[in-house]
């Protein structure tokens, strides 16, 4: 809203990052400009269909209720680190010796907002099970499910903040 006030005539934002919904490019501006993108013949192949409105409203919906936490990426955003450090001390209680639990931080996003930084609790793989962090990351990568982790110095991260509560019994399992 602040760019269109502000005098630009057509905009595009990643719909995604900035309602935290389906994956969407929005385009935005003066209505005759909006039509010509809309009679560009790539239009038509980039439209979305039925299923994309029905969650994007969704999405809408939730966020003009207040309704944060029913929408999966914005309930992870507003997790306490508190929650999160405790989350992952119980994990870490289970797996044993090979995790620690650390402070950190979860990098929000890139285009909407690529210096965001929340502290969070991370899960860092003290011995790992393979030779070397990655390719400690790449044989949790191949699990089925798929663990994605990071590394951070040298060493293999989860980032519980990016990890659904029902996921945490997939990451037990893996050491």
């Amino acid at each position: 809203q602040q760019s269109l006030r502000a005098g630009v005539n057509l905009i595009s934002v990643s719909g995604d990052k900035l309602l935290g919904g389906p994956q969407a490019g929005i385009i935005a501006g003066d209505a005759e400009l909006v039509a010509r993108v809309r009679r560009n013949p790539l239009y038509r192949v980039l439209r979305q269909d039925k299923l994309f409105y029905q969650a994007m409203e969704t999405a809408l919906r939730h966020i003009l209720l207040e309704e944060y936490d029913e929408i999966p990426a914005l309930r992870m955003i507003r997790m306490s680190h508190a929650e999160i450090r405790a989350r992952a001390r119980t994990l870490a209680a289970r797996i044993g010796p090979a995790v620690a639990v650390e402070d950190g931080e979860s990098i929000i996003g890139g285009g909407s907002t690529p210096d965001l930084a929340l502290p969070t609790a991370l899960l860092v793989v003290v011995k790992p099970v393979a030779t070397g962090a990655a390719a400690e990351e790449r044989r949790l990568r191949a699990l089925g499910p798929a663990i994605i982790a990071r590394i951070e110095k040298d060493r293999v991260a989860i980032d519980l903040r990016t990890v659904f509560p029902d996921e945490e019994d997939n990451i037990a399992a893996a050491f």
